[in-house]
């Protein structure tokens, strides 16, 4: 007997793709914050670092990373860790994005990093997503960054983070950043559990 894959065989037979197949676009937001609030800007946020809430967001208050660069020895980093809500599925995608723009008053190679962190139990980083934007290559006013992962097996925990990598140059790198939001979909649907087709 002939084992072929499912899109193939549908091909060969003339019978349309099953649409159930196809991975699931249907994007939930699980997480938004402008960093506007009004009690405390920063009351989902762990933040280390100089990291201070600040005025003259993209359309309120913004989170301002400040990191000088040509440090010896430990770098400062500044930034800030959240969670996400909503548990962790395993092989669902994440995206997390963020609007930022370079405050520093030189010129920096500093770089903005975006991650998504998974944990198991304990806290333990199983896998990290990153992106890393240098902060010069931003253009003039705001930007915008992304990242996107696959939400790994054993994960009991997704946390967002955005981190001011300070650069080698002895400059003070600044970035302002607002408007994070983690969105998050469905794992494509496997009605043939790993398997063939047959014809």
């Amino acid at each position: 007997m002939l084992h072929v894959p499912i899109a193939f065989a549908c091909i060969l037979t003339g019978l349309p793709t099953a649409p159930n197949v196809v991975a699931d676009d249907r994007w939930k937001l699980v997480f938004e914050d402008e960093f506007d609030g009004k009690n405390d800007p920063l009351a989902d946020w762990e933040t280390f670092g100089d990291a201070t809430s600040q005025e003259k967001g993209l359309k309120g208050r913004g989170l301002l990373l400040s990191a000088p660069g040509g440090e010896r020895g430990r770098p400062a980093y500044a930034g800030a860790v959240t969670t996400l809500g909503g548990g962790a599925v395993r092989n669902e995608r994440i995206t997390l994005g963020i609007s930022w723009r370079d405050m520093s008053k030189k010129s920096t190679d500093a770089s903005l990093a975006l991650k998504i962190e998974y944990r198991d139990v304990n806290g333990e980083v199983l896998k990290t997503d990153e992106v890393q934007t240098p902060v010069n290559e931003g253009r003039k006013g705001w930007n915008e960054t992304t990242v996107t992962g696959v939400v790994p097996a054993n994960a009991k925990r997704i946390d967002a983070a955005v981190v001011l990598v300070p650069g080698s140059r002895p400059v003070l790198s600044q970035i302002l950043v607002d408007e994070l939001e983690a969105t998050r979909a469905a794992p494509p649907l496997d009605l043939l559990g790993g398997g063939d087709f047959e014809v």
